[in-house]
Parts: C-alpha cells; structure tokens; sequence
C-alpha cells in the first residue's frame, strides 16, 4: 500500500494504462483515467507499404514506441528478418509479446541511450524507423551522420481526444487529484490543450506531476510544468514507486 485516499490521474489509453492503474490499485490509490492521446492512422500508407515490401534490405529495424510495434507489425502481417533494436522496457515487452526478438535494449530508455549503443561508424548499415506521423529527429538524424541510411516512415498519428475536457476541467478545479502522470511529450501538450483555460498552469499547480522519464519531464519543464515526480528508471513499475516515495515523504 502507500497511497491510501490519494486519486491518480492517468492520461494513457485504457487499453495502454492496464499495468499503470493495476499498480495504482494494488497500492491503494484510486486511479481515474482521462487520456490526453488517441491513436490513429498515419495520413498516407505508402511509404510504410514501400518498406514492408523491402523488409529483406534492412539490417536494423528500430521500434520507439509499443505503437509503433502494433501499427507496424498489424500492417506488415510478417515477422521482420532484420535485428530489432527497441527504445525503452514497454516497447521491448511489446515486442515479445508478439514473440519478435529483441537484439538491443540500452540502459538508458531514451533516443540518447539507443545513440549510444550502435557504433560511431555505421556506414553501410540500413535502418527502418517506423514511428509516429511527427516525432523527434534526434535519432535518425544522428544515426545519418554516423554514415547509416535511415528511412522513417509514418505508421501512426498521435491526436488529441475529442472528448474529456469537461472532466478533466472539473476534477482540477475541484481539487479532487493529488498526482498526474504523463508518459509521453504529446501526453504533456494534449494535456495542457484539452484543459482549454486562459491560465492552464494554475490548474495543474496544486497536483503533484509525475512525468516517466527525461524526455517527458523536458517537455514538461519547457511548457511551464513543475516536475514533482520522475523515477530513476523510465519505466511504469518504477514510476509507481516514484509516486509512492513522493507521498511517503511529502
């Protein structure tokens, strides 16, 4: 147990936040699920298409996001010959899950740490990165200048919902959540979005932000967030232990 009588606000999907609000429950917190994200097709699967048929010319195929893994691999309908490289413990678990070999995992769960581990000359290397429709340019752009060629293609969008404002709105104003946690840099805008308020900050001022990782809390900082919350590792069970060491303390 640990957060008895505090209410979590969890901004992922239901059908993506089962092991966040399990281990919410699990101890003691009342989770209430408001996603600040949906997920939707990319505007064109032509590239996308044009890589599945060349599957065989990729030494690399690197997967950021367990979206991505299901995005990509529904459309695919085939298990990739390629290594597979994943960024971060979700992504790698999805990908078992669809029993696809993980041949690289860095320690750190981010962009930078995945940099680290490939060599600094990848000349000749092919690498597929199948992502969302607008994402960070961090990876593949350094990936080039290492001498890789890296074609990204498009396998999903990140939208805002169309629904939830009202109640996100009335759960801040009436100081009913304790922590909010976001797991991504487009969780954090589309939150900020979906409050549609002159002064969004004051809302989000009285609960304790917990944010995955430094890619997030970044995003989060930038917009004008306070950061209360970030775990050592950027995964969903040391989040939860993040969370419950800050009310422990707090």
């Amino acid at each position: 147990m640990g957060l008895e009588g505090k209410t979590v606000l969890v901004t992922r999907a239901p059908a993506q936040s089962r092991e966040l609000r399990k281990l919410l429950g699990v101890h003691g917190a009342k989770a209430i699920t408001i996603p600040t994200i949906t997920i939707g097709p990319p505007e064109t699967w032509d590239p996308a298409d044009a890589s599945i048929k060349r599957l065989a010319d990729f030494d690399w195929i690197i997967f950021t996001s367990a979206n991505a893994v299901d995005a990509f691999l529904d459309r695919a309908g085939t298990m990739p010959a390629a290594k597979i490289a994943a960024v971060g413990s979700q992504t790698a678990r999805r990908l078992q899950e669809r029993e696809i070999e993980v041949h690289l995992l860095p320690e750190d769960f981010r962009a930078e740490g995945l940099i680290k581990s490939f060599p600094d000359d990848l000349s000749g290397l092919a690498i597929l990165l199948p992502r969302a429709q607008s994402g960070n340019n961090l990876l593949p752009d350094t990936l080039q200048e290492r001498g890789a060629q890296v074609e990204i293609v498009p396998v999903y969008r990140n939208e805002i919902p169309s629904t939830g404002g009202d109640a996100l709105r009335a759960l801040l104003e009436a100081g009913s959540i304790d922590c909010v946690t976001v797991t991504s840099g487009s969780t954090v805008r589309n939150l900020i979005q979906m409050l549609d308020v002159r002064n969004p900050l004051e809302w989000l001022r009285k609960p304790a932000i917990a944010v995955i990782g430094p890619v997030t809390r970044d995003t989060a900082i930038a917009l004008g967030l306070h950061v209360d919350i970030e775990p050592t590792t950027a995964s969903i069970p040391a989040l939860v232990d993040a969370i419950c060491e800050h009310f422990k303390t707090s």
